[in-house]
């Protein structure tokens, strides 16, 4: 049975990243986090969190927890990856293998709530901003315009076609008549609507920052809850042509977000967050073995690859050695996500205009 501390980057891969002639008991790691530093520490305190899945009460089929379920299928898993970390370089790879344990890896994981999460958070805190300041608002809705234009202008245009028949019989003869009437009524009110609204609105968006993470803790589980491995994310990465690479001398670090996917037009971004024109995805299945999907072969430079496993990592990377060159990375930690994070928020906000 699942117990409180519930891995969202499984046992079975963390311990392939474990230190060498280590004289512990448990296998140990080093952790490069962005806010706790460098340490070492065993892979059953890495990775996990306190009911992350589920509590035990939360009892979602008649198999028990989610945690139940994802704990069951780990032994699956960690044959899939027994499998991968077997074979030998051009010996042919499962693409049914190698796209499921992939897809589950990074479907379970912590990186996208968090990211969504801070997402969220952000656009809210922006438009907490905007809509608190008398000017910005008035700029934000377009009312300093002498027409009304993009979403003021898509909003009034929905209600007139709406209630037509109504404005028809007011005396608003065209659709025109009734933008330019409602535009100028709502410049002339605009300020003492502000004024009546913006406690309002403050409370609002503090209780939907409250209420970001508990958002993104059930679109998580309930996606879960209903498969552990999506079909169609599955299907795709079954196109690709899949090898391992083994003998990494160099040493490669394991991200938080398990796996990168990189196209010409993204580069480097965490694998969830990728569409479909994905040239190629990288995870690696340990410290010295790399799984490698795509369309055409593929050069590795580690060097390259450990700094965008690192920058693609939203809190922390695992490694199995502490050393100068890895902690130089850790600066790099969460620079592609926070990345995605301001195009998300900008991209809000360029589309309402």
């Amino acid at each position: 049975m699942a117990g409180k501390k519930q891995h969202y980057i499984p046992q079975v891969l963390l311990r392939n990243f474990g230190i060498e002639n280590a004289r512990k008991k448990k296998v140990q790691v080093v952790v490069y986090s962005l806010e706790r530093g460098c340490f070492t520490t065993s892979t059953e305190r890495i990775a996990a969190e306190r009911f992350f899945y589920s509590r035990p009460a939360e009892r979602n089929t008649s198999d028990g927890t989610l945690d139940d379920k994802i704990t069951r299928y780990e032994s699956e898993l960690a044959s899939k990856i027994k499998s991968l970390l077997t074979r030998k370089l051009g010996e042919d790879i499962s693409s049914n293998d190698a796209a499921e344990v992939v897809t589950h890896l990074v479907f379970r994981q912590k990186h996208t709530r968090e990211t969504l999460t801070s997402a969220f958070e952000q656009l809210v805190d922006k438009s907490s901003m905007v809509l608190s300041d008398f000017d910005q608002t008035k700029q934000f809705l377009g009312l300093n315009e002498e027409a009304p234009k993009g979403a003021l202008e898509k909003i009034l245009l929905e209600f007139y076609e709406e209630n037509k028949f109504l404005l028809t019989l007011r005396g608003f003869s065209n659709k025109d008549s009734f933008l330019n009437y409602a535009f100028e009524f709502s410049k002339f009110n605009f300020k003492t609507s502000f004024d009546q609204n913006a406690v309002f609105f403050q409370n609002v968006f503090q209780k939907l920052t409250e209420k970001s993470k508990e958002t993104a803790y059930r679109g998580h589980t309930n996606a879960l809850g209903k498969t552990l491995i999506p079909e169609q994310r599955v299907n795709f990465l079954k196109s690709l042509r899949w090898q391992t690479i083994s003998g990494l001398s160099q040493g490669l670090i394991l991200p938080d977000c398990v796996s990168v996917s990189y196209s010409s037009d993204t580069g480097y971004i965490p694998l969830m967050f990728a569409g479909q024109k994905i040239e190629k995805i990288l995870l690696p299945l340990s410290k010295d073995c790399l799984l490698i999907g795509g369309r055409k072969k593929i050069e590795v430079n580690v060097e390259q690859l450990n700094a965008n496993f690192a920058a693609c990592s939203y809190d922390f990377f695992v490694a199995s050695e502490q050393n100068k060159k890895f902690q130089k990375l850790m600066s790099k930690i969460r620079t592609i996500p926070q990345s995605q994070i301001n195009q998300i928020v900008e991209g809000a906000f360029d589309n309402s205009k």
